[in-house]
């Protein structure tokens, strides 16, 4: 007989991008690995996009760092932040990857990769007009993965954290 579950073993991929949405995203995907006893791999796609470039010179003034590095000291930044966020979770569990490539398809391909058992993902939550027009990575990567994705919105994951941590 044959277990109907997609990877029993495979790790929580939690795409980030540095902002609260992703920090919200990566505090569920900590909470639910740790639930469902998996890795979670934190993975950034170091990518200059055209509507916000020097998104990689905001943090330095030193040009001589490749984005790599610059994108290294953010995800350092980034954990530092969620740690404040969420003491009680140890987010040294999580494993960093970084990728160079278009943020949704090196999401898909880097899951497929790696058999991961889900997606987490935050989602600035762009409604109308708006999410028309702007290409959401998280409904690209919904669109195009094999496996479960979870969307996460900021602002409601950080309203309940604050009221729990209040208690």
């Amino acid at each position: 007989m044959t277990a109907c579950v997609l990877n029993p073993e495979g790790p929580i991929l939690v795409p980030v991008d540095f902002s609260k949405h992703s920090e919200a995203a990566l505090i569920f995907a900590m909470n639910i690995a740790e639930l469902m006893e998996r890795q979670v791999i934190v993975l950034h796609i170091v990518h200059e996009p055209a509507s916000a470039p020097g998104y990689y010179r905001r943090e330095s003034s030193d040009d001589s760092r490749t984005f790599d590095a610059i994108a290294a000291e953010m995800m350092e930044k980034f954990i530092e932040e969620a740690k404040e966020t969420c003491p009680n979770i140890d987010f040294a569990k999580a494993e960093t990857k970084f990728l160079d490539g278009i943020p949704s398809r090196r999401i898909v391909e880097y899951a497929k990769k790696i058999d991961a058992h889900m997606i987490v993902m935050g989602s600035h939550g762009h409604r109308g007009l708006k999410s028309v027009l702007i290409a959401s990575k998280a409904r690209k990567v919904m669109q195009y993965a094999p496996m479960p994705v979870t969307v996460v919105k900021a602002d409601e994951m950080v309203q309940k954290l604050m009221k729990k941590e209040a208690k």
